[in-house]
C-alpha cells in the first residue's frame, strides 16, 4: 500500500523487472558465488585432514589423555602381558614408555604440562598411588592421604598436581593436591566420605566434584580446605 493505504499493485501483479533492477540481481548473485568459492579451500583442508595414530610400544587397546602446548601427548598402551602402561609421545621422538613404581609393571598418564612434567596413577605395593614424571628424574610416587591408593589427573605450569586419594582404611576418598613433596587434602561437600580434584589452573583455581549430605555428586571448587558448591 502506498501513504494513503491504497494498492500499488491493485490486481497482484508488480511491474516487470526493467533491466538495471535485473543487472543488480544477477550483480548480487555473482558476489555470492565468489564468496561460496572463496571458502573451498578452508573445506577442502577441513576435509583432507588426518587422524594421526601415535602407535604402541606393546599391544591395543591404547589412548591420548592430555596434551601440552608443544605437542607432547601423555596417555596409556596395553603391554604384551595385558597391563595398562603410561606414555609419552613426542613429534620426533616418537612413543616413550614412562616405566612403572617399584617394578608393579602397570601406569596410566592423565595429565601433562607445558614442560613435559607427567602425572597419573601407577601400581604400587598393595594398592595403587599418584606419581609424577619427569625427563630427569623418571617416576616419582606422590604417596596417599592414608589409605591404599590414590591417583593424580592434571598438573598446571606451576608444578602444582591434583587428584584423589583414599584417606583411612574405610576408604574414604578425598581430592587433594601436591606441591615440592607437601599434600594438601583439600576436604568435601558437607563432610562426606567422597571428593576428588580434576583440573587446576594457571593461577591454581582446582575444580572436581564432591558428595553431598544427600548423596548427589556435584560440581565443585576447592578453596580454603574445603569444597564449595
Amino acid at each position: 500500500m502506498d501513504k494513503r493505504g491504497q494498492d500499488l499493485f491493485p490486481y497482484g501483479f508488480a511491474p516487470a523487472p526493467t533491466k538495471e533492477s535485473f543487472l543488480m540481481r544477477i550483480s548480487t548473485l555473482h558476489r555470492r558465488i565468489i564468496a561460496a568459492l572463496s571458502l573451498l579451500p578452508t573445506l577442502a583442508a577441513t576435509v583432507s585432514a588426518q587422524v594421526l595414530d601415535l602407535g604402541t610400544l606393546g599391544t591395543y587397546p591404547a589412548g591420548a589423555n592430555a596434551l601440552n602446548s608443544s605437542g607432547e601427548v601423555a596417555g596409556f598402551y596395553t603391554d604384551a602381558g595385558g597391563a595398562s602402561q603410561a606414555f609419552r609421545y613426542k613429534q620426533g621422538d616418537g612413543m616413550q614408555s614412562l616405566g612403572d613404581l617399584n617394578g608393579t609393571a602397570t601406569a596410566t598418564a592423565y595429565g601433562i604440562n607445558a614442560s613435559g612434567v607427567i602425572v597419573g596413577q601407577a601400581g604400587a605395593v598393595g594398592g595403587t598411588e599418584a606419581f609424577r614424571w619427569t625427563s630427569g628424574g623418571g617416576m616419582q610416587s606422590l604417596g596417599t592421604l592414608g589409605g591404599a591408593n590414590s591417583v593424580a589427573y592434571a598438573v598446571n605450569d606451576s608444578g602444582t598436581i591434583v587428584g584423589r586419594s583414599e584417606i583411612n582404611s574405610s576408604s574414604d576418598r578425598g581430592a587433594f593436591s601436591w606441591i615440592n613433596d607437601t599434600r594438601t587434602a583439600l576436604g568435601t561437600l558437607d563432610e562426606s566420605n567422597f571428593s576428588e580434584a580434576r583440573g587446576i589452573s594457571a593461577s591454581g583455581v582446582i575444580v572436581g566434584s564432591s558428595v553431598n549430605a544427600r548423596g548427589d555428586r556435584r560440581a565443585v571448587r576447592f578453596s580454603g580446605g574445603t569444597a564449595i558448591d
